[in-house]
């Protein structure tokens, strides 16, 4: 963004890198990892190989889709069916702001974050934002306020 004589990194800021991270596998069942989320208040479990490799990502909302569309179904249906495959990530590199810019534009806010091909976490747009409006300055600020109508 023009004007801004500095980056925020993501991993500058340490703190809003969700580090209870839901890790499934794609053979797991659908049914179970909603519980799981359930219980442990995530919005959403990151879908792993062995090597800790992301796979794919599979949210509340794609859970939700799912049961009503295939209410009877449900229960017998594994995460790598539905999950998404593929996902945006991002690095402890990255800048806060282009983070959130390919989040709001790819309609999601969850972001797993990947370093040497491995999940070392997960980036939240809710937290992101208020990393940004902490560490305010007017340009941050506004940019911040600009996406919280997304959340």
């Amino acid at each position: 963004m023009p004007g801004f004589e500095y980056i925020d990194r993501i991993q500058d800021a340490v703190y809003v890198l969700e580090k209870d991270v839901l890790v499934v596998a794609s053979d797991d069942l659908v049914i179970d990892v909603a519980r799981r989320l359930s219980e442990s208040r995530l919005g959403v479990a990151v879908v792993c190989a062995e090597d800790s490799q992301v796979l794919g990502v599979l949210s509340e909302r794609d859970i939700i889709r799912i049961v009503a569309d295939n209410p009877k179904n449900f229960s017998a249906l594994v995460v790598g069916r539905i999950s998404t495959d593929h996902p945006v990530t991002c690095s402890p590199h990255d800048d806060i702001r282009s983070v959130i810019r390919r989040m709001h534009k790819g309609g999601f806010r969850h972001m797993p974050m990947v370093e040497n091909g491995k999940l070392i976490g997960i980036a939240s747009l809710a937290s992101l934002l208020s990393y940004l409006l902490s560490e305010a300055d007017g340009e941050k600020k506004a940019f911040a306020l600009s996406h919280l109508e997304y959340l």
